[in-house]
């Protein structure tokens, strides 16, 4: 991403993809919320770690959180000290239901 000249480009990740959420950037570790078929004709969401090469073009996959189901459809995450937070927005959940939580990542702490 070039600042000044208002320009982005795409960050090739090996082993792996990132989503538009819920990125999070620290140092050279990159998190992104990525959702995924769950083999059963619905979706899956999970938070992506990627290590980014000292050109910040590419990247390879470092590994994947625990899964989160449709009903929760995280959509970003936060830091907060040691612990990685994300939001559950529900917005693929047939009846979404009040309140709606912040939940550690699991499988990435």
């Amino acid at each position: 991403m070039d600042l000044v000249g208002r320009t982005v480009t795409a960050v090739d990740v090996a082993g792996g993809h990132l989503g538009a959420d819920g990125l999070l950037l620290e140092g050279d570790l990159l998190h992104g919320v990525v959702n995924f078929p769950d083999g059963a004709g619905g979706w899956s969401f999970a938070v992506n770690l990627v290590r980014l090469d000292a050109d910040r073009r590419t990247a390879r996959l470092v590994r994947q959180s625990q899964p989160a189901g449709l009903d929760e459809s995280p959509t970003t995450i936060a830091r907060d000290g040691e612990r990685l937070l994300r939001v559950n927005s529900q917005l693929n959940a047939a009846a979404p239901t009040p309140p709606f939580t912040v939940t550690p990542v699991r499988g990435l702490c």
